[in-house]
């Protein structure tokens, strides 16, 4: 029974938490150990982390659905360890029908996570440090109910939920102790809900539509067991970030009908990064928008390389710069024989300010970043991978990537990464004062892997910290 098999899975993931964290040598007194190897499960955030303190999203991989309906959410908790205590504690489990998406900790050392539940609606917790929940509400919005921009006009609205292929774009981004929670829901509208926390309970805060509803066509594969890089899904996810002002950005995948039904609604310009003259090919690219603390949007522009399909699958941001990361192809079309990591940055307004393409070991791409204090870029992902050039199919292992992005130069960091073996990504990062700390898997399934036995879905994590000179 499906149940029974995850209870079974529960108790073994709690019984390897205690012996989950080790390798590497003995830390300096008073630091976390610089190398950490997380056995069953991918490390695919930090949520916060310094030499004393980690707080990350470890993840269960799970297959791709068999079958329209199927799902398995896997298994994703929110970890901390911490110098003051041995091994590592797990803050927030949610049931085995629900799925963790995304969490942040604020300055009080309370900690807020968004996910989804069984019935596909967003859900929104409150913790405290010690772990505990101080209130779990499923995120509603009565104004779907009268909004025609974010439906399809269908009968009145009454519950928020997302799509099957939006069911992991549930994000957040803190703003001190408040939040902004940003959904792409079913009807592939994208929302941000900023909620408070005050006397004990959430209160409501702005409600934004960043971009209208619309239908989009999906691009999916006939066969295979993951998706690799949450490919197959990139064109339904969105990407976060605040910045020190409490201003919220937001990056999602945009085709030119995207475009078109964005400016129809909110009467801008945009338009898709073409200018080759090439009318047989319409590149997608990534919409990047600001929301204001009052809920206005600030700006929306459009990012990427020019002439060619841009994926994001990253945001950061840092002192009056954005920037989003991902993967652009390197042939015009549809032809995944090759693509390279993109960065594309942009100041606080949305100017922009450089768009720089990496070519890495046979396929490249960025998965996640983060500014230092200097306004160095620092940006982790994945090179070394084949691809079908017809598909999403996954054929060679890919190898962590890290770049240290200033000014003109992309300069490959690979000397600062630890080593792993089998298909291996970056995933996670995060820069303090001192030091860089990364994350991610190894020995991870490719697209096929688990098509005979889906057990075969698995994979190890990794952390490794390193200091910045």
């Amino acid at each position: 029974m499906a149940w029974l098999r995850r209870l079974r899975w529960l108790v073994m993931a709690s019984l390897m938490g205690a012996a989950a964290c080790g390798g590497g040598a003995a830390p300096p007194a008073g630091e976390l150990p610089s190398e950490v190897r997380v056995r069953g499960e991918a490390v695919v955030k930090l949520v916060h982390a310094d030499a004393r303190a980690r707080w990350w999203l470890a993840e269960r991989l799970a297959r791709w659905p068999a079958a329209v309906g199927d799902r398995d959410p896997g298994v994703r908790r929110l970890v901390r360890a911490r110098v003051e205590r041995d091994g590592e504690e797990t803050l927030f489990l949610p049931p085995p029908s629900d799925r963790l998406t995304d969490a942040v900790v604020h300055p009080s050392g309370d900690w807020s996570a968004v996910g989804v539940d069984e019935a596909m609606r967003p859900f929104l917790v409150r913790g405290a440090p010690d772990g505990s929940v101080r209130e779990r509400r499923v995120l509603d919005d009565p104004e779907l109910a009268t909004d025609g921009r974010a439906t399809f006009g269908e009968a009145p609205v009454t519950a928020l939920e997302v799509g099957a292929l939006s069911s992991d774009g549930v994000r957040l981004a803190a703003d001190g102790e408040e939040i902004v929670a940003v959904v792409m829901s079913r009807y592939n509208a994208v929302l941000a809900y900023r909620w408070s926390w005050r006397d004990g309970a959430w209160e409501r805060g702005p409600r934004t539509l960043v971009s209208p509803a619309l239908s989009i066509t999906p691009y999916l594969p006939i066969g295979g067991s993951y998706d690799d890089f949450d490919a197959m899904v990139a064109w339904f996810l969105v990407h976060v970030g605040s910045d020190e002002e409490g201003r919220t950005y937001v990056a999602h995948w945009v085709n030119p009908r995207r475009l078109e039904r964005h400016n129809e609604v909110f009467g801008t310009a945009l338009a898709p990064l073409k200018d080759d003259g090439d009318r047989s090919t319409r590149p997608s690219d990534v919409l990047l928008s600001r929301v204001e603390r009052d809920g206005r949007i600030g700006f929306a522009t459009v990012v990427g390389a020019r002439n060619v399909d841009d994926e994001p699958y990253g945001l950061a941001v840092g002192r009056d710069r954005v920037a989003v990361v991902g993967r652009a192809r390197r042939a015009v079309g549809f032809d995944n024989t090759e693509w390279d990591a993109v960065v594309a940055i942009v100041d606080g307004n949305g100017a922009p300010l450089a768009t720089r393409i990496h070519d890495g070991a046979l396929s490249a791409m960025g998965q996640v970043a983060a500014f230092a204090a200097d306004g160095t870029l620092w940006v982790g992902g994945t090179e070394g991978f084949a691809q079908n050039p017809e598909g999403f199919s996954l054929f060679d292992e890919g190898q962590p990537l890290l770049l240290r992005v200033s000014g003109e130069r992309v300069e490959p960091m690979a000397a600062m990464l630890p080593s792993t073996s089998g298909h291996a990504e970056l995933r996670a990062l995060h820069v303090d004062g001192a030091g860089i700390t990364v994350g991610g898997l190894e020995r991870g399934p490719l697209t096929h892997t688990g098509d005979a036995d889906p057990s075969l879905i698995v994979a190890d994590g990794f952390l490794a910290r390193r200091g910045i000179r």
